[in-house]
């Protein structure tokens, strides 16, 4: 399990709000989940339906629900860490745990009301025994999960749907085939009545029972998160993306900053060649003299101000205006100037700080590389693999670069015993070194083939088998091999090196 890939927030929840996070996901998943029973259930429905009255097949499908819902707990458990789970895997489900515990489900623990929370332990975690028993007892303990209410409001739904679904048969049909209360209990009673009723039981069923898995599941879920700190897992890793991220933003704008050079503005110290001069100059060399005389300017701006009182458009404004009769004093263009000069100044002191930072920080990594970089640029030297002490048999003078060589030379010697030895020596080392197959030099010989077949495909596990059960026999059954089974064996491994060297 991912707890990435949840498709729900992982936190802390109580019990109802669980079970209305149940209610969220049932909405997403609900009719892949009711197919998934139905398929399970109408065979064995039909079968007991052939058998016997469709009554006994209600109460036969009604024991039978604690199987039937683990293919659809198997369907959660995937689909909820966003995987597609295949039917084939779902049917699997029900061979978990074997006969006994299959027989204990519609038995023993057919009336447990904590059936859909504790379900996980078996089918997903596979526990058994004290095992199980243990793990049960740290899911419950301090915890009130409210299963008992969750048990009950399902079974009330079941048999609300089954009522609503069957008075809804009965208001389409035709007014003039509208039995009567007595014959509608004859009908009840009768065998195609209990037909109807088994329809409208598997129906209720199977939309009832995948909301009985998720709530059971999910709770199952949030008891793990309350346990095992999910939640607090998933925001230290949020943490440190966005710290990761932080310092690749700040390496980029450093980056920036160090290749892009802002110019230093001058400013300019002639008060001729200001903005406002220069447009007053241009208006003096087009505009008659007399315009500019403060009586004309004074008749002037009362006739504008009377224009927009009598047109409504006044709209006073504040802006500062140079004042063209002001004089510039001597000393100001100066104090300007150095202003400027310290500007510049400050700038450029400031550009050489950090370029002598960056030499420095640059300077120390030189330093430092061998002991900050080195580790992770050593290579890792491969690990011997280790052969199991029954396995040792080989003389001391024997090549042990080119086994399958050496192999070939005892086949030339008529020596089975060292031919084979060379040959089951090649195989542990091969797979060791390109399968996640460990063993230990006190293994013995089941134990080294057991270890092989959990993680090797299965041609890998045959040929190793034959090796071992060839050892068996010439080691310690004191028996003579036929050199032309070893062939076979030794053109199979070398077929094992070809492969290799074309990957």
């Amino acid at each position: 399990m991912d707890v990435k890939q949840l498709i729900v927030e992982p936190q802390v929840r109580s019990p109802w709000q669980v079970f209305d996070l149940a209610v969220r996901c049932y909405r997403l998943m609900w009719l892949p989940l009711s197919l998934l029973w139905l398929l399970l259930a109408l065979p064995l429905t039909l079968l007991v339906t052939l058998l016997a009255d469709p009554m006994l097949a209600a109460a036969v499908v009604w024991l039978c629900k604690p199987l039937l819902e683990r293919p659809l707990l198997h369907y959660v458990s995937r689909a909820v860490f966003s995987e597609q789970p295949a039917i084939r895997s779902c049917l699997g489900a029900l061979r978990v745990g074997g006969w006994w515990q299959m027989l204990l489900s519609i038995t023993w623990y057919r009336l447990a009301w904590r059936r859909a929370f504790l379900a996980p332990v078996l089918l997903l975690e596979q526990q058994q025994g004290d095992a199980r028993s243990n793990r049960t007892k740290t899911l419950k303990r301090l915890y009130n999960d409210r299963q008992g209410y969750w048990l009950v409001f399902c079974l009330h739904l079941e048999f609300l749907l089954a009522l609503v679904m069957s008075l809804l048969v009965y208001s389409f049909l035709p007014a003039g085939a509208v039995p009567g209360w007595i014959s509608s209990i004859q009908l009840l009673e009768s065998n195609s009545g209990g037909y109807i009723m088994l329809v409208l039981t598997l129906l209720s069923y199977s939309l009832v029972a995948p909301l009985f898995v998720l709530g059971g599941f999910l709770t199952y879920i949030n008891r793990r998160i309350a346990l095992e700190a999910w939640d607090l897992e998933l925001k230290f890793r949020k943490i440190a993306l966005r710290l990761k991220a932080a310092t690749t933003t700040v390496a980029l704008l450093l980056c920036f900053t160090l290749g892009v050079m802002p110019q230093p503005l001058s400013a300019s110290t002639n008060p001729d060649t200001s903005p406002v001069a220069t447009a007053g100059q241009d208006a003096s060399d087009t505009v008659a003299p007399a315009l500019y005389q403060p009586e004309c300017k004074e008749q002037i701006r009362q006739q504008i101000e009377q224009i927009y009182q009598e047109q409504e458009l006044i709209n006073y404004t504040s802006s500062w205006v140079q004042d063209e009769t002001e004089e510039t004093e001597p000393g100001d263009g100066d104090w300007l100037a150095f202003l400027a000069f310290i500007g510049e100044g400050l700038g450029v002191l400031g550009w050489l700080c950090i370029i002598a930072v960056t030499l420095g920080l640059l300077y120390w990594l030189y330093l430092n590389y061998e002991r900050l970089f080195r580790p992770f640029m050593a290579k890792v030297q491969p690990v011997e693999p280790t052969i199991p002490l029954m396995f040792a048999d080989l003389p001391a003078e024997i090549n042990r670069d080119d086994l399958l060589a050496q192999a070939r030379y005892y086949h030339q010697q008529a020596n089975a015993r060292l031919m084979l030895a060379c040959l089951l020596r090649f195989a542990l080392h091969h797979i060791q070194q390109h399968y996640p197959v460990r063993l230990s030099v006190t293994m013995t010989e089941h134990e080294c083939l057991h270890a092989i077949s959990q993680s090797t495909p299965e041609q890998i596990c045959l040929t190793t088998r034959r090796l071992i059960e060839s050892w068996i026999v010439i080691a310690w059954g004191h028996q003579q091999l036929s050199l032309a089974s070893l062939d076979a064996i030794l053109a199979e491994l070398e077929s094992w090196q070809q492969q290799a060297a074309t990957v």
